[in-house]
């Protein structure tokens, strides 16, 4: 059997199907003649079917269910030539073309038909069918745009979870990931400044009236971007990757602040971070764990002056251990120059693990801890630290919104007395909340509020402190 289009007007005939309504003026049916030559066992009979647009559609449909591109390539065409704008006819011929290996030609199709779309569930349709051509031609950043906008496109929870889950898919493919975060933080404390400004030394008391905890906004802004450089294959091959990030932070002072310490200046606690990294990626053949081997080279500035520069080596297993549980550790040694003063470069020498599981389905719990080691001539810089951390994703909504609960806890015992007869000793207690407003989103990007509160207390009043801060960002719901 073969098909062929009859692009040829259409007429009324003994026994045909009427195919427009009264008038029979050409112009005005927009009638489309699809020729339909079946061929019987003998070779001579054939017999001719006069389809309406509609029916074409279905057609259409149909051939490329039964994984026949050609024909509807020619179905598509020939419905364009009643109407270029027929979104059905360019869906089809997206999908076609696409089947057809031509992503090119997919693209400009499902371009035309998100133009040509009316309807929210039309828009989606062309959006997701143009992120497939996109990334056909690997071309994953801006299939995931058009990934964002099929998600925008929908209210339905079914279409949002297909455009999510398709996005996961091309972001895995993506040799290239960027990441890109602002937050503006209202703080009672920017500088980490004391609950008391008086020190006592030797039972001699000394009181430094700048040393006081100064309210403002932190302005935070970041961006990340990795790339590998090799492609993951089924026999575990390692993957190496490259990268950069930039982390800013860029402050205010409150009008109180400016009145309790006139000569502070928000500047001063500007603070600006670069680093360059890449790293090997061993995966096992199962997919079930993978080792990761990273080094890193920054440099920082403190209030726009140099502070320091480091290199850092991480060596790290990761674990998928079932029922959606994981674990991993990860040892580190990091080297620092200080620029402002070189008695306070250090050595750090790390261990972390952690461990993450579902909670009775009602969330994800992870709890992590790490200890570090860090040596230096200065005894300000010297110590020892225990970090304990416990955090909850609840798979429910609190309050209409997606959020994210943790507690910290920082222990630090200094190696040698600097502050009076006896070493510096810090606990430190950090609790926070965020909540995502899913139901703002534009393009899968919501608004973030944060809530933060830390203490610390510390044998040394000079490092005595208490913070409260709120933060406002974007992240992203995919």
């Amino acid at each position: 059997m073969s098909e062929r289009l009859n692009p040829g007007p259409t007429r009324q005939t003994t026994g045909g199907r009427r195919l427009c309504g009264g008038g029979g003026r050409l112009l005005q049916c927009c009638v489309l003649a699809l020729g339909l030559v079946v061929l019987g066992a003998t070779g001579g009979m054939s017999q001719e079917q006069r389809l309406s647009r509609p029916e074409a559609r279905e057609m259409g449909t149909a051939l490329l269910r039964q994984e026949r591109p050609l024909a509807a390539h020619a179905v598509a065409l020939g419905l364009l030539r009643a109407d270029p704008r027929d979104f059905t006819a360019l869906m089809i011929l997206a999908r076609a073309e696409a089947e057809l290996g031509r992503f090119e030609k997919s693209q400009l199709a499902a371009q035309r038909a998100w133009r040509a779309a009316q309807s929210d569930d039309e828009h989606f349709a062309a959006a997701y069918t143009l992120s497939q051509a996109l990334s056909a031609q690997e071309r994953y950043g801006a299939a995931q745009w058009w990934l964002r906008r099929a998600g925008q496109a929908s209210d339905k929870p079914r279409l949002e979870r297909a455009a999510a889950a398709q996005f996961k898919r091309v972001r895995a493919a993506n040799p290239t990931t960027t990441r890109l975060a602002f937050s503006i933080k209202p703080s009672s404390n920017i500088n980490g400044g004391p609950t008391s400004n008086t020190l006592t030394v030797g039972g001699i008391t000394f009181v430094n009236p700048a040393a006081v905890p100064l309210s403002g906004v932190e302005y935070s802004s970041a961006f990340t971007l990795r790339h590998q450089l090799t492609r993951a294959t089924p026999d575990g091959a390692p993957r190496v990757h490259v990268g950069f990030s930039v982390d800013d932070r860029r402050y205010s002072l409150s009008s109180e602040a400016k009145r309790n310490v006139p000569t502070a200046k928000a500047s001063d606690y500007a603070f600006t971070e670069v680093e360059v990294f890449g790293g090997l990626t061993f995966p096992n053949t199962t997919g079930s764990a993978r080792t990761t081997v990273e080094l890193t080279i920054g440099h920082n500035w403190y209030g726009h002056d140099p502070l320091s520069e480091y290199a850092r080596l991480d060596l790290g297993r990761d674990w998928a251990i079932g029922a959606g549980r994981l674990t991993g550790l990860e040892v580190s040694y990091e080297d620092q120059r200080r620029h402002d003063n070189s008695a306070r470069s250090s050595e750090t020498l790390g261990l972390s693990g952690y461990w993450r599981m579902p909670v009775a389905d009602k969330g994800d719990l992870t709890l992590s801890m790490a200890v570090e080691d860090v040596t230096s001539v200065s005894s300000a810089i010297a110590h020892e630290s225990l970090l304990a951390a416990v955090s909850f994703a609840p798979t429910f909504e609190v309050w209409g919104t997606e959020s994210r609960f943790s507690l910290t806890f920082v222990g630090r015992e200094y190696d040698r007395p600097r502050y009076g007869a006896s070493a510096r000793s810090d606990r430190k207690l950090v609790a926070g909340a965020e909540f995502t407003f899913s139901e703002l989103e534009f393009l899968e990007f919501a608004p973030s509020l944060g809530i933060n509160y830390a203490r610390t207390q510390s044998n040394v009043s000079l490092f005595d402190s208490r913070e409260f801060g709120l933060s406002l960002g974007v992240r992203s719901t995919f």
